[in-house]
């Protein structure tokens, strides 16, 4: 959508229900975050007026994860709020991000992703005619191996030169003239590029790939993986019974070794939150991984 946006030349409401097709387009309609679309829309056509009571839906459908960080930041609700304030906002970049924010859950990514859509419609001369003060700064305060502290100007620069590059791969132009650069880019149609049936064949094979490479480094065929390695991906796919009957002194030391990996297991049962963590945890444990607040403390 927000490639899309850049082609939006004289804007009208409407453009915001086009936006919202060519996103839709370049999803699978079988996925979940397609039935998330259609529903937000459909919401918002039945409550034109009232963002509450759609807020108050999208609340009662996808908030089912027991209060754990899923019912703050899901992907549906994500989608569904960002889908949402662009409707409501009606192409109004303020009243876009108002909606946004009101809407609440995951609030600043919803802002920033809908923000950026009507950013790119109304362009930077727009933004310096509204007369907003906006400070040349930008910071980072909670990503490691990033800049901690820099301008919003250098962040962009950085884009526009990977931008750059994507267009001319893609068969677009870059000519200068007196006004400065003039982008000629290669229009696509938006479209669905991997199945939600095709992603789930790769991950089938990729997780036979994982499992022989378990069983061959368990067997000293292959030593790409470590035996914590071994352990942890054994327990994953349900294997570990089948290692520890093909060689129990090796398994004991697999374990062992895993075991011995104090950081890793405090993040899956300390910092791993999420409800579907669960069924996890609970392999772990019946296989012999130790984990008490104690240990995690030392």
């Amino acid at each position: 959508m927000i490639a899309a946006a850049f082609g939006v030349d004289d804007f009208v409401v409407n453009d915001i229900d086009k936006l919202l097709d060519m996103g839709y387009e370049a999803v699978d309609p079988e996925s979940d975050v397609a039935e998330v679309i259609r529903r937000t829309r459909k919401w918002c056509a039945e409550n034109p007026t009232d963002w509450r009571a759609t807020r108050q839906l999208i609340h009662d459908t996808y908030t089912r994860h027991k209060g754990t960080m899923r019912d703050r930041n899901g992907y549906e609700l994500n989608t569904a709020a960002t889908v949402a304030a662009l409707i409501y906002g009606q192409g109004d970049y303020v009243q876009t991000a108002l909606h946004a924010f009101n809407f609440g859950w995951d609030c600043d990514n919803t802002a920033a992703t809908a923000g950026t859509i009507l950013g790119v419609i109304r362009g930077k001369k727009w933004f310096d005619e509204q007369g907003w003060h906006l400070e040349d700064v930008y910071k980072n305060t909670r990503r490691d191996e990033m800049p901690m502290d820099e301008t919003i100007t250098s962040f962009g620069n950085r884009l526009i030169e990977l931008a750059e590059k994507q267009i001319l791969a893609s068969g677009g132009k870059i000519t200068d003239s007196e006004n400065g650069k003039t982008y000629s880019i290669a229009l696509e149609q938006p479209q669905n590029i991997l199945s939600i049936k095709e992603l789930k064949k790769q991950q089938e094979a990729t997780f036979e790939l994982l499992r022989k490479a378990v069983f061959d480094a368990f067997s000293g065929k292959d030593s790409s993986l470590t035996l914590a390695g071994v352990a942890y991906l054994a327990i994953c796919f349900g294997d570990d019974a089948e290692l520890k009957q093909k060689d129990a002194a090796k398994w004991v030391q697999a374990l062992e070794s895993l075991n011995q990996q104090e950081k890793f297991i405090e993040y899956i049962f300390k910092d791993t939150t999420f409800v579907s963590a669960e069924p996890l945890k609970q392999k772990l444990r019946a296989a012999g991984v130790r984990y008490t607040p104690a240990a995690a403390t030392k």
